[in-house]
């Protein structure tokens, strides 16, 4: 079978390999609220983030989206198709241009990956972790 895009380089498929696994990142939100994250790449084109925003007064909140993932020359990309809320699949709406998200590729190694979100210019940084690494219920 052809490739469908015959310009893909060898570095381009070695970046995406290098993806693929479960990835830990924190950041701070601009309400003093503290939000830790499991990106899961997974080797067939899906992905799942796991989102928990730790409140001030210690309780938190979980959020996992769902969907594809990619890598082209030095943009990693996510298109985000649902939402898990209690094992149950909520669809996106595919219309909506907020679930397309591009990021180039600032750093990535074997054990972590620094990327700039282009539709704000904010920088993420996140570490390799273990299959069996979960997310913290305190901060």
């Amino acid at each position: 079978m052809p490739r469908s895009r015959p310009d893909s380089s060898r570095a381009e498929q070695e970046r995406r390999l290098m993806m693929i696994g479960k990835w830990f990142g924190i950041s701070a939100l601009d309400d003093g609220r503290l939000r830790r994250y499991i990106i899961e790449h997974h080797a067939d084109g899906t992905f799942k983030i796991h989102f928990r925003t730790y409140n001030k007064d210690k309780r938190y909140e979980d959020h996992v989206e769902i969907g594809v993932w990619g890598v082209s020359g030095n943009i990693h990309f996510t298109i985000t198709q649902g939402w898990l809320v209690d094992a149950t699949v909520i669809p996106a709406d595919p219309a909506d241009a907020s679930l397309y998200d591009a990021y180039e590729i600032i750093k990535l190694t074997n054990d972590e990956l620094e990327y700039r979100a282009v539709y704000a210019d904010v920088v993420f940084t996140v570490r390799r972790v273990p299959d069996s690494f979960e997310l913290p219920e305190d901060i």
